[in-house]
């Protein structure tokens, strides 16, 4: 299910696979979830002040291509625009002292009383 709703995003998004850094990056997600999903440990665990941590195979190919995105040159999108588009949120930090959260429910409820 988590594969299909990722295929749906690169279609959707249409991803130029012609660009060898995009080759890189979901190389590199399906390499990561692959190899540690199959491998006999089946998790990347971590230890850190007594508490274990294990992500998954999936969690890791996450967060492998995130960094990757983030640190390879020549992306084609920017985070700058002010409006979200069809599939983006745009979240912004409260100034306000208040959670994000909190303001989200509040806009949803104002907005529910305009209707």
């Amino acid at each position: 299910m988590i594969s299909a709703v990722g295929v749906r995003n690169v279609v959707e998004t249409k991803v130029d696979f012609s660009k060898s850094r995009n080759i890189i990056v979901a190389a590199m997600i399906f390499g990561t979830f692959d190899r540690i999903n199959y491998s006999s440990a089946g998790a990347l665990v971590f230890h850190v002040f007594g508490v274990q941590i294990a992500f998954s195979g999936l969690a890791t190919g996450s967060l492998v291509g995130i960094l990757l995105n983030a640190i390879l040159p020549d992306k084609d999108y920017k985070f700058e625009e002010d409006e979200p588009n069809d599939t983006g949120v745009d979240l912004q930090i409260s100034l306000r002292k208040k959670s994000l959260l909190w303001e989200l429910a509040e806009k949803a409820r104002r907005e529910e009383k305009k209707q």
